[in-house]
């Protein structure tokens, strides 16, 4: 693979083409690649000079050691804004040429990946909606609740469930723990070691807030566990006396994925719904919850979730990036 750039600047004082061209090699050449080739052009004040580097692996390994592409780009951007020089010459833009590669897939690319681009934080609309939709999920499924019946459409999916077949036990055992509290300090230490600061701080108090708040509404909303209403309840290691509304593993759970999801791909995002939903199934098939047990315990954890992300802020866009012509104007 090659990368080809093209400074170009106009000379607006008696500028020594030499000087001019060290001064350009030096900024594109140590602070981006080192050891570029470079050729120059003249013609009429106008100073073009071609970087050429050819490396054959990724991007990335083209770069000196600690500095990102787009910390890169932003000292480049920073030094042809600052530097003393600047008055002797006009600098224009810098075109990029990726032989070989998808461009999408390389600079631009890497750019976004390294981090270097500070993301902005931001309320998102559909944050709030997610807060007021799942509120009035928590509040319809607790109108519904009745301490001493289970109605109909309830006991055949909770029979659905209970009655598959043992072995999965094992299995859906090891994701329910995914609703776990101690499941909390461990993402939030992952996201510190990731240095996702405002994630740890959001996953820290959006897990600690809906498990207090789910033993509060435990009290509030009084149903006892499957085994207390039905018959021929099939326990698999689950209580069988106690507050069964809301449930907190899929209140916990749920929280936990509303807040990483901003900070995700579209794949992250489909692996921590789907975690979430097997952790409610779980809790179901074990016989520790009824249906509305789970589906109010995961309206709760989506509000609270919901609601750290509009107090806390989430990532915003990516700046964007063009990989054919990068600026030396200063990103927006």
């Amino acid at each position: 693979m090659s990368l080809h750039l093209v400074a170009k600047a106009r000379r607006t004082q008696l500028q020594p083409v030499p000087d001019l061209v060290d001064l350009i090699e030096n900024l594109l050449g140590r602070l981006i690649w080192n050891g570029a080739s470079t050729s120059v052009a003249e013609d009429k004040g106008a100073v073009s000079l071609h970087i050429i580097a050819s490396h054959s692996g990724p991007i990335h390994e083209m770069l000196p050691p600690f500095l990102t592409p787009g910390d890169a780009l932003k000292r480049f951007v920073h030094a042809t804004h600052t530097m003393p020089e600047r008055k002797a010459f006009s600098l224009g833009p810098i075109n990029a040429e990726i032989v070989g590669m998808d461009q999408r897939k390389t600079l631009a690319g890497a750019i976004q990946a390294s981090g270097a681009s500070r993301a902005r934080v931001r309320r998102r609309v559909a944050d709030l909606a997610g807060l007021l939709i799942s509120s009035l999920v928590f509040l319809l499924s607790s109108f519904l609740i009745d301490e001493n019946r289970v109605n109909g459409v309830e006991v055949t999916a909770f029979r659905w469930f209970n009655d598959l077949p043992d072995f999965l036990f094992e299995v859906l055992w090891i994701f329910m723990q995914l609703g776990n509290l101690v499941v909390v300090p461990v993402v939030v230490i992952v996201a510190i070691f990731l240095r996702r600061f405002r994630l740890a701080a959001a996953l820290g108090l959006a897990g600690s807030l809906v498990w207090l708040l789910a033993k509060v509404v435990k009290q509030v909303v009084e149903r006892g566990r499957p085994a207390e209403l039905l018959n021929e309840v099939v326990l698999h290691n689950a209580p069988a006396s106690g507050n069964g509304y809301v449930s907190g593993h899929a209140a916990v759970a749920f929280a936990l994925a509303a807040v990483a999801a901003p900070y995700l791909g579209r794949r992250g995002r489909i692996i921590v719904w789907l975690l979430a939903t097997l952790v409610c199934v779980g809790r179901v098939y074990v016989g520790a919850h009824l249906p509305l047990d789970v589906v109010g315990g995961a309206a709760f954890g989506f509000a609270i979730g919901s609601l750290v992300n509009l107090l806390l802020g989430v990532p915003g866009e990516h700046p964007k990036v063009h990989p054919r012509t990068l600026s030396s104007a200063p990103y927006e």
